[in-house]
């Protein structure tokens, strides 16, 4: 479970449903998530920490061979940890923050993909509802839809979900399913932080922009980390055995295709 180190984030949020679902969590992040290992273990949960740095591959590769040392396998990767607070007009912005934004949102997850399976394929096959594993990337709305001022974040999450297909094809052979969600803007830290900087950019008021938001999704309500970690947890579920290479929407009825 890369990027969990916020509790108000989704990796923390996936990570709990992970393991109330029976999983021993592998809570990772650049800097020690002691807080988000610490909120698990104290309600009973199996939870441990492990600190990389994902921007190098060695980053991903230290990750999973510490996860089958300490483990015996691997079973589930969710590729979580992004960046989006780089934002702005494409003709404006930097190729240092545009490879600042691939080198996490899409070289991580490759390499959270390639050092997974190579893990997973060499493990038993755990029976026809399970497989040798199954690879969760978190994407976002961006990978279906344009936004402007996110040129950046949006061509990173629509590389991600091409990832996602091709990963799905060529491992489906081997027992590892890959699928995607999709969730749209969260109230998480990183959500307000990035709330704050577009409205500053469209010269809004920050509870203006927020209500702009609000406005375009049916269901009335921003989305928040458990409604995407619920779908993680089913595309990590026996549930799931026949699901792979989708990208999953979760965003209220906004994004729907």
């Amino acid at each position: 479970m890369t990027g969990a180190t916020s509790l108000i984030g989704l990796g923390h949020a996936v990570a709990r449903v992970l393991a109330e679902q029976g999983a021993t969590v592998v809570v990772h992040d650049v800097v020690a998530p002691d807080e988000s290992v610490a909120a698990l273990t104290s309600a009973g949960l199996k939870a441990v920490s492990f600190v990389s740095d994902l921007a190098t591959q060695e980053g991903m590769a230290d990750l999973v061979a510490f996860a089958a040392e300490r483990f015996g396998r691997v079973d589930i990767l969710v590729n979580n940890a992004g960046i989006g607070h780089l934002c702005g007009p494409l003709v404006d912005f930097s190729a240092e923050d545009w490879d600042a934004m691939f080198a996490i949102n899409v070289r991580a997850c490759f390499f959270g993909v390639k050092y997974a399976a190579r893990q997973m394929a060499v493990q038993p096959v755990l029976g026809e509802t399970w497989g040798r594993g199954r690879i969760v990337n978190v994407a976002s709305q961006a990978a279906k839809s344009g936004f402007a001022l996110h040129g950046a974040y949006t061509a990173t999450k629509h590389a991600v979900l091409g990832l996602t297909r091709a990963a799905a094809v060529e491992l489906a052979p081997e027992g590892i399913t890959v699928n995607a969600v999709c969730p749209n803007h969260m109230g998480t830290a990183l959500g307000s932080r990035l709330n704050r900087m577009m409205a500053e950019q469209k010269g809004m008021t920050l509870e203006a922009y927020i209500e702009g938001m609000v406005s375009r999704i049916p269901l009335g309500r921003l989305g928040r980390p458990g409604d995407s970690a619920g779908v993680c947890g089913f595309l990590c579920s026996a549930a799931a055995a026949y699901v792979t290479g989708e990208a999953w929407n979760v965003s209220g009825g906004e994004e729907y295709h």
